[in-house]
């Protein structure tokens, strides 16, 4: 029979109370309580939990922000249409209407923070519009070279990735915050 201590590398730790603070390093840690003369472990779990309501219903969006200071613009209605231009701010428990973006646009990249946000692509006549966010209004910014929708994207609003995306599938653009995005090419072998 194989032991906690053969399959941990150490033994089980005898406490006289359980752990006040267990670190992200603990998970799968056990303990035995002499207290209580329990055996004891930490395992994490997560769960999701309801948030507020959208004011509009809508797929395909741009997006940034944290868990309490988001921002999501565009998008599409259900069955196809319209495809929007508005934003919307979420706190943490509501969403509040924003400023407009400039071009109206479904399957956008978005980054950064509700305050500095970014976005780019998207599916709309040129597919390269960039839009950067102040918190309250978009301001229409240097344009992707490669046109694309439904790219991956990442970083911040002074430091983006644009990676691959329907209609540019190897294309890499980098976005430093000002001037033109630089491209790369994706080489594969």
């Amino acid at each position: 029979m194989t032991t906690y201590n053969q399959i941990a590398g150490r033994r089980v730790n005898f406490l006289s109370s359980d752990p006040t603070y267990v670190d992200t390093n603990s998970d799968g840690q056990v303990w035995y309580n002499s207290t209580t003369a329990t055996l004891k472990s930490w395992l994490p779990t997560g769960t999701w939990s309801s948030g507020g309501n959208l004011t509009t219903s809508r797929a395909y969006v741009g997006s940034g922000g944290t868990q309490t200071a988001t921002f999501i613009a565009g998008g599409q209605g259900s069955g196809g249409a319209p495809i929007y231009n508005n934003t919307e701010l979420y706190n943490g428990i509501a969403w509040t209407n924003s400023g407009n973006i400039n071009t109206s646009r479904q399957l956008l990249n978005g980054t950064g923070t509700q305050t500095a946000g970014l976005i780019f692509g998207g599916y709309t006549t040129t597919g390269k519009a960039t839009e950067a966010f102040n918190g309250s209004t978009w301001t229409n910014e240097a344009s992707l070279s490669s046109a694309r929708q439904a790219a991956a994207e990442g970083n911040s609003a002074t430091a983006a990735l644009c990676v691959s995306g329907e209609g540019a599938p190897t294309a890499v653009e980098e976005w430093t915050g000002a001037g033109v995005p630089e491209t790369k090419t994706i080489t594969t072998s």
